[in-house]
């Protein structure tokens, strides 16, 4: 659980590794008898944040979001794997540190303002937390994120007596470990949130801030008769199509720069019940012959990234907003059940796997803009 960031992009981020020239604030922990204790920010000041800290704050908020996308993004990797294997991911310390990690790293250093304080923070197994950061503000906002940690650490660690204490994330699943460090990021986020909406009206960004969830669900069939065909010998049957789309959007902006999480997932079926007369050789009567042929293919893409041409405007309670989503990539499924052959060998289709990239796309909503931090 090693964060490090600054103070720039839009969501929780998971270290940074920029390296750090400044002075630390932070007082080392005293381990006492029943354990570690909670980091505590030293020199303590009031308020905690003030002008100064607002470009390092807006800094971090768009780190963590990055690292929110990201580990989403990751999460969804690993419920696949659990499906394909039909069992639970548990917690891999090797893969937690040297693939999941890195991979939360690099998306939360795209997001980093150059010129913007660094800080880091961790909590380990033994839920000895440490947070290096040049500013009392940065602290506090990283502290947030890390008491999550310590606070699930302790919790687990007291109901173990003995001495045969193990890290308390090989209790969980890689699922449970990511999603635990997005609750982590999102209470870093909603701790700047507070910071920023209690600073001064000098101080606040000029431009619009704030969070929109964005949801689409489409959903569509249609059924057609196949009439009966003396001459082809068919008795009829009927073809079918579905076809779904949900779409799932976190819209996070920040002094008029939005940043777009999406999930996005495509059902595409297509089937035919049909019922003729076969017989497969000369002296063989008609018979009726069942045959389907049904089709089903899954599109997965998730992304992250900057929302091209937003623009939201105010008018009473409500506002409208238009952007653009980032092009994003996924991966494309497809099964197909088919009925043997009446005759000879079976046809076995192959399915068509492999990537799925989804263009960007225009969406524009309307609603009550009770999210909105400030305009």
């Amino acid at each position: 659980m090693n964060h490090s960031a600054s103070s720039r992009s839009v969501v929780r981020a998971k270290g940074l590794l920029i390296a750090l020239t400044l002075v630390v604030f932070g007082s080392a922990r005293t381990v006492a008898g029943d354990g570690p204790k909670k980091w505590e920010c030293t020199p303590a000041k009031t308020p905690a944040c003030d002008c100064a800290d607002v470009n390092d704050l807006i800094n971090r908020w768009n780190v963590d979001n990055a690292a929110i996308a990201e580990y989403r993004h990751q999460i969804a990797g690993m419920k696949a794997k659990e499906a394909l294997d039909g069992k639970p991911f548990m917690f891999d310390f090797s893969v937690y540190h040297d693939k999941l990690e890195p991979t939360v790293n690099a998306s939360m250093k795209t997001q980093f303002s150059p010129g913007q304080t660094s800080a880091r923070g961790g909590t380990d197994g033994n839920c000895e937390t440490t947070i290096d950061s040049p500013t009392y503000c940065l602290c506090t906002v990283l502290k947030a994120h890390e008491d999550t940690h310590y606070n699930d650490c302790m919790e687990y660690k007291s109901n173990l007596p003995g001495t045969g204490y193990l890290d308390y994330r090989y209790a969980g699943t890689m699922v449970q470990v990511a999603s635990d460090e997005i609750f982590g990021y999102r209470t870093e986020i909603n701790r700047i949130d507070g910071i920023l909406h209690n600073m001064p009206a000098k101080c606040k960004p000029k431009q619009w801030t704030g969070i929109i969830d964005y949801s689409e669900t489409v959903v569509t069939s249609s059924s057609t008769p196949i009439p009966p065909n003396k001459g082809a010998k068919v008795l009829g049957g009927t073809n079918s199509t579905s076809f779904s789309r949900t779409q799932t959007a976190v819209v996070s902006v920040m002094n008029g720069e939005a940043h777009v999480n999406t999930d996005v997932t495509e059902i595409s079926k297509g089937g035919q019940e049909i019922t003729s007369m076969v017989k497969c050789h000369g002296n063989e009567q008609l018979r009726e012959n069942p045959h389907h042929d049904n089709s089903i293919v899954t599109n997965e893409a998730h992304g992250y990234g900057k929302a091209p041409s937003f623009r939201v405007n105010f008018g009473g309670d409500r506002y409208t907003v238009s952007f653009r989503t980032p092009q994003v990539t996924g991966t494309r499924d497809q099964t197909r059940d088919l009925s043997p052959a009446a005759c000879g060998p079976s046809y076995v289709p192959k399915p068509v796997n492999g990537p799925y990239t989804l263009g960007t796309e225009a969406i524009r909503l309307r609603e009550t803009a009770s999210r909105r931090i400030w305009r």
